[in-house]
């Protein structure tokens, strides 16, 4: 009896934790392993292939196996590469991957790009075509094509920078 009980708990815990990593967009254990070693500070591939597999002969396909894995979660905005010239580059957590994790614990996560910034790109977009189609607009549409073109270019940069 206490054996179920053990075991029921265990299968629970289990798939509560894989849940937890769907919803942090994180799709295998080794992108599990990198994120939580990302947390501890920057780190380039080599130093996560040797931290995770250990020092070896020939570690090439664990290299190879961590590289993949760093583009999946830097092509999701999870992760950033510093950039250094000609070096190995480090990677870190960027703001949105850190704020995916924080939302593991009930916090609410933050939209990469929000329904308001849909709707400003989208109007943007609208006025832009009103202002080359027609050849007679309204006084006030470009005045306001400006104003919106500067505020969709605003919001973009944010979103740059939380992926940053």
């Amino acid at each position: 009896m206490i054996e179920k009980e053990a075991s029921k708990r265990l299968r629970e815990e289990v798939l509560s934790r894989i849940r937890r990593a769907r919803e942090a967009d994180l799709r295998s254990p080794l992108e599990m392993e990198i994120v939580t070693r990302l947390m501890e500070g920057a780190r380039t591939a080599t130093e996560l292939t040797v931290e995770i597999f250990g020092s070896g002969d020939d570690l090439r396909a664990e290299y190879a196996r961590v590289r993949r894995q760093l583009k999946g979660l830097e092509s999701r905005g999870t992760v950033a590469a510093v950039s250094l010239f000609g070096r190995e580059r480090p990677y870190r957590l960027t703001r949105y991957g850190v704020s995916k994790l924080i939302n593991l614990q009930g916090v609410r996560e933050e939209r990469l790009v929000s329904l308001a910034d849909v709707g400003l790109y989208l109007s943007t977009a609208a006025f832009l075509s009103l202002v080359l189609s027609v050849a007679d607009v309204p006084s006030w549409v470009p005045p306001l094509f400006i104003f919106l073109s500067g505020a969709s270019a605003a919001r973009i940069l944010g979103t740059l920078w939380k992926v940053s």
